[in-house]
């Protein structure tokens, strides 16, 4: 696997492990199953499964970081895609604003083993997030390059919970792309769903859709997501374990 990787952005998560002794941290780590790899209202495994992990280190201080990684299939033969691999490096700080809200930076790289579309498309995406308690998550996130279309993507999501239970757990989002300069559409993307929480991991059962706007005077972009197509009403079953 020829494995396309920023190294000097890796060695920081590295060092920083080294630095900071694990007794003032906390360490966890994730890897689920899911019926479709769903991110910002497209799919990134093709209607397909994934397998995903996540390994995620958090400081005393607010600092955290971690990696996670997914397998993918964009399925577009023709422009020679054979990327099966994401990985995305993280780097963040979190801080208590006040008793029920808490905000969080975020940087986040996704790098590809191989290519996609026919290119090399790693990028960098920035995050901002408040979170209202347990119940309430509003983030925006951009990225100055994303997919190296040379154009800048935006992402607002609103998400909510609602314990029914102590191990149940309802939730919905919401989110918008400010995408069509770079991606060829802007589009809108919901979902709802409830979770099963156990102490060693969840079950989550899903509904998601999405949908694009373009007009149709306008041809910008790259035409990427032609194959990338919208999310047309379905359910989504993901089954995690985790420490």
């Amino acid at each position: 696997m020829n494995l396309i990787i920023n190294w000097p952005s890796c060695l920081v998560f590295t060092v920083a492990l080294l630095i900071h002794p694990l007794a003032q941290a906390e360490l966890s780590g994730s890897i689920s199953g899911t019926t479709d790899y769903i991110r910002y209202g497209y799919s990134l495994s093709d209607g397909g499964p994934a397998i995903q992990a996540n390994l995620d280190y958090e400081h005393t201080s607010g600092l955290f970081l971690g990696v996670s990684v997914s397998s993918i299939d964009y399925s577009d033969r023709n422009r020679g895609d054979s990327s099966r691999v994401e990985i995305a490096p993280y780097l963040g700080w979190n801080f208590e604003l006040s008793h029920d809200w808490r905000l969080d930076l975020q940087w986040q790289r996704y790098l590809y083993d191989d290519r996609v579309f026919g290119q090399v498309v790693d990028y960098n995406m920035w995050s901002f997030t408040a979170n209202y308690l347990d119940l309430m998550t509003a983030r925006v996130s951009l990225s100055d390059n994303v997919l190296q279309q040379n154009h800048i993507a935006t992402f607002f999501d609103v998400f909510g919970r609602y314990p029914v239970t102590d191990s149940i757990e309802t939730s919905a989002g919401i989110g918008y792309s400010l995408s069509r300069e770079a991606l060829e559409y802007d589009y809108l993307y919901w979902n709802a769903g409830v979770t099963w929480f156990h102490p060693y991991g969840s079950l989550d059962f899903r509904y998601v859709q999405s949908k694009y706007f373009r007009e149709l005077s306008i041809h910008s972009g790259s035409g990427l997501l032609s194959n990338l197509h919208e999310v047309h009403a379905k359910f989504v079953f993901t089954i995690s374990f985790g420490f």
